[in-house]
């Protein structure tokens, strides 16, 4: 079985008190909801042997989603989360930046939300989103390079 790859990214203003988001569209399990910018890790986004698959792919869905050039360097990795089988990978990335300047480029929208806003109860954000915001702010917040991964059961 071949493994599906993905990567989301966050990216939070320098306070750390606001994160960028996209309301999405698809897949219709995330319709309407809440995520960070990501997508599917392409067979061309390795096409450097120094730098890995899962970050180059951040780069280009984060400009490709917000009109942000960012660098490999500008991103932490802070998860993956995978299920069993490992039929799928989600890498999860983090960066502080300037998310003011952030403009909508797919008909999915960005929307900057308060971190205090998301919620365990919030029923607009992807399951999992508030407790990835607080692994992500841990690593930013200590500069510790914490990583964590996440098993789903099928």
């Amino acid at each position: 079985m071949k493994t599906s790859d993905y990567v989301v990214g966050l990216m939070f203003d320098e306070s750390l008190e606001r994160v960028a988001l996209i309301r999405k569209i698809k897949p219709a399990w995330q319709a309407g909801k809440l995520n960070g910018a990501g997508g599917s890790i392409e067979d061309f986004d390795s096409d450097d042997d120094l730098i890995a698959a899962d970050v180059v792919a951040i780069v280009r869905e984060w400009k490709e989603e917000t009109g942000m050039v960012t660098k490999p360097s500008d991103w932490l990795d802070f998860l993956v989360m995978r299920d069993i089988p490992s039929s799928w990978h989600v890498h999860c990335f983090c960066a502080i930046g300037d998310i003011d300047l952030l403009e909508s480029k797919e008909e999915e929208k960005l929307e900057i939300v308060n971190v205090s806003d998301i919620t365990l109860t919030r029923t607009d954000v992807v399951d999992n989103l508030c407790w990835m915001i607080g692994i992500a702010l841990n690593v930013l917040k200590t500069g510790r390079p914490t990583f964590a991964e996440v098993i789903y059961p099928n």
